[in-house]
């Protein structure tokens, strides 16, 4: 269902769980955390939004959910799926 799941605090990746064969690039979750700490609307409410990690894949967009538990610290389910966003809210 997913193909990476991030727990992050600011730019500090806290946990990372996912297929082994899905490695992201620290550019990949630098960008990643730089998008989602540009946007105030990503803290407010659970997100889901695409996003193109170059490293990773630069022909293709993966999608990202997001849901902060506070004002620092945030989750986030990356999957190639685009009608997932009830799946991963209902998994997170």
């Amino acid at each position: 269902m997913f193909l990476r799941d991030m727990i992050l605090v600011n730019f500090q990746v806290i946990s990372l769980v996912g297929a082994q064969k899905a490695t992201l690039h620290p550019d990949d979750i630098l960008l990643l955390a730089n998008f989602i700490l540009s946007s105030e609307s990503f803290r407010t409410s659970e997100s889901f939004s695409p996003i193109c990690l170059p490293r990773y894949n630069p022909m293709a967009f993966l999608y990202a959910y997001v849901h902060f538990f506070d004002e620092n610290t945030y989750l986030t389910l990356l999957t190639p799926r685009s009608d997932a966003f009830f799946d991963l809210k209902d998994s997170r």
